[in-house]
């Protein structure tokens, strides 16, 4: 194709030095990243208070069976470290069921007759907040107060009358922050948001938590929602990986209220182990930064049900403890305080090597002239949302293809042993493709990023583009590609296509946190060993299958380098290698476009990783690079040890 090309065996890349250019940009982008990065490490450093939370129908249920009230199950369960509690609506009907309450229909119109005067207070406020217009009558027998509510009783009985006094007098006499829960029943107006959430506030919510499939006020009052929760300092909490209307809206909103939730349902704590289901909430807290861990029982039934609960409180609270939390008043995040032209900056330092990156798949002067003006605009454009993702995209992709490209000019000069050369280019090609993720983390630094309010939106692309491109670089400069072309297509080329395909399009599945490919249960007991004993579990596909087939590629394409005539076929199978290694580099650089996820945790699972993998692959080049020294002994340099 016209004005592209790529250097072949015919055309051997020239032993050089590295343009000082690329150079420079390397190191001034990963040093600008890296500053923002520290600024997003203190922002996150700042923010180590947590929540342990459960639901008031969970305590009313554990304390009754020992015999306790709420306040003094509440006051057991706060020693071993519960320090929040979740209190849903009351209802009319719930009042009626009580039997605090007569309800009945009569004339096209609902009698309310209050059993309980201390109730009636709360059901003529919610009445009217709820719109109805109510009108007192005459008491029975007893003297009861009265209303009429010229409406229906199924949709009179759903009206909420605010929190149960009862369950926020025995939260605050435990000491417990009081987490309200509310609906978004049909036909509220930005009045009832506002009315509903103040109430709530009085009655001492300090955290707001959605209840059903949709947040307060969807759609169109959801303004007064946040309105609401700004007015009475109330702290909006987003529960993780639930899909709820408005939801994303108002972490998008207002990122500065957000509190991120992490929760299990009871059907799935039931197939964890005591040890799994903490390890669970542990990592939701060290790992997703979490700030408000919904806990719930792990049985229904045990010889002492609130000791057995308070039991798995206190070791989800020493987990997190030991990762350097605190049990305390979750806070939202702040933001990293970034200079405004940082991104810019940084853009700016990532074009050299993006367009380097792009120049060894173009020959034509014309067009890589027009991509380095593009590149440059493109820096500019950093200021905007749109301008820095489309850089940070361009970074991550371009890093590994970079990384080959930069080898391949200075591969010839790696000095010592065989081993050490290895070492030495898996090292090189591991800090170049780390300076795409450093560059990705550090453009897109800000507070909507830590709550996901928004996200790096590249993922994919970034993970497999590299990899095609590397693949095709080194197929390219390794084989005689033009004469494979032309060749008849054998089965094995078929097969060995369809494998390959098929590994690729299962990675592309298991990309990403929704990815709904789940593991195996091999790979999940590994997972879980690693866990255990890491200081933080590093990808599978880096240490296990990346970096270890990187490290046996590089030991023989270097070989292939330094042959006196080198072998197409060996070329062929060498390119191949290095295709399948490139999926470690493209994954260090994911992990770092997880945003949400606390920088230095990623740093430290890259670093495991490569480590890992290394080792792994040093152990398998001892024993490849044995089996291949006869047939490579031909084809080294005379004098060259292998």
């Amino acid at each position: 194709m016209r004005g592209f090309g790529l250097h072949t065996l015919e055309q051997p890349v020239a032993e050089r030095r590295p343009h000082p250019l690329l150079v420079a940009s390397l190191l001034l982008a990963a040093l600008l990243s890296l500053f923002s990065i520290y600024r997003r490490y203190q922002a996150e450093s700042q923010n180590r208070a947590l929540a342990l939370a459960t639901e008031i129908d969970t305590v009313e249920s554990l304390g009754a069976s020992a015999g306790l009230s709420p306040a003094e199950a509440l006051a057991a369960l706060k020693k071993d470290g519960l320090n929040a509690v979740v209190l849903g609506e009351q209802s009319i009907g719930e009042l009626a069921g009580g039997r605090r309450l007569i309800v009945r229909e009569s004339g096209g119109q609902t009698l309310l007759e209050a059993i309980d005067p201390t109730v009636y207070g709360r059901v003529e406020r919610g009445l009217a907040l709820r719109g109805f217009k109510t009108q007192r009558t005459e008491g029975g027998a007893d003297g009861r107060p009265g209303l009429a509510v010229p409406a229906g009783s199924t949709l009179v009985r759903g009206t909420s009358v605010g929190l149960d006094p009862d369950q926020t007098a025995a939260a605050q006499t435990a000491g417990m922050q009081i987490v309200a829960r509310a609906g978004n029943p049909a036909g509220v107006s930005g009045k009832y948001v506002r009315g509903a959430l103040g109430w709530m506030h009085e009655m001492g919510a300090t955290m707001f938590l959605p209840s059903g499939d949709q947040v307060l006020g969807r759609r169109e009052a959801l303004t007064a929602t946040q309105e609401a929760l700004a007015t009475t300092g109330m702290r909006y909490l987003t529960p993780e990986f639930a899909k709820l209307g408005g939801d994303q809206d108002m972490i998008e909103k207002v990122p500065g209220n957000v509190v991120r939730l992490h929760s299990a349902q009871a059907a799935e704590l039931d197939r964890l182990s005591p040890l799994d289901a903490v390890d669970r909430y542990e990592k939701a807290a060290r790992e997703r930064q979490m700030r408000v861990l919904l806990l719930r029982p792990l049985t229904n039934a045990a010889e002492n049900p609130i000791e057995s609960f308070g039991g798995f409180v206190k070791n989800v609270r020493k987990a997190v403890e030991d990762d350097g939390l605190e049990i305390g008043t979750p806070h939202p995040f702040v933001g990293p305080n970034l200079p405004p032209l940082i991104s810019v900056l940084i853009g700016i330092c990532a074009a050299p090597f993006v367009w380097f990156a792009a120049a060894a798949f173009v020959t034509d002067r014309r067009v890589r002239t027009l991509g380095a003006v593009l590149l440059g605009v493109l820096a500019v454009g950093c200021l905007t949302k749109s301008g820095g993702q489309l850089m940070a995209l361009l970074a991550a992709a371009a890093a590994p293809v970079a990384a080959f490209v930069l080898l391949d000019e200075v591969a010839l000069r790696f000095k010592g042993p065989e081993w050490a050369r290895i070492l030495q280019a898996f090292l090189l090609v591991s800090a170049v493709s780390l300076v795409g993720g450093l560059i990705v983390a550090g453009m897109l630094n800000g507070l909507p990023y830590y709550v996901k309010a928004d996200e790096f939106k590249g993922i994919k692309v970034a993970v497999f583009l590299p990899v095609l491109g590397i693949g095709w670089y080194a197929f390219t400069r390794l084989t005689d590609w033009r004469g494979n072309l032309r060749s008849p297509i054998t089965w094995g080329a078929v097969v060995l296509a369809t494998f390959l395909a098929g590994a690729m399009a299962f990675m592309l599945a298991r990309t990403g946190n929704d990815s709904g490919v789940g593991a195996s249960g091999p790979e999940m007991l590994l997972r879980s060993a690693l866990d255990r004993y890491a200081y933080v579990r590093p990808r599978t596909k880096e240490f296990l299958v990346g970096h270890p087939l990187l490290v046996v590629a590089l030991g023989l394409y270097l070989r292939q380098r330094r042959a006196a005539m080198p072998n197409p076929v060996r070329g062929g199978w060498i390119a191949l290698g290095l295709l399948l290694g490139a999926v470690g580099q493209t994954s260090v650089v994911n992990t770092l476009c997880h945003l949400h996820i606390p920088v230095a945790l990623s740093l430290a699972r890259i670093g495991i990783g490569l480590f890992l993998g290394a080792s792994f692959g040093f152990v398998a080049w001892a024993i490849v690079g044995r089996l291949d020294r006869t047939s490579a002994a031909g084809e080294i340099h005379e004098g060259e040890v292998v």
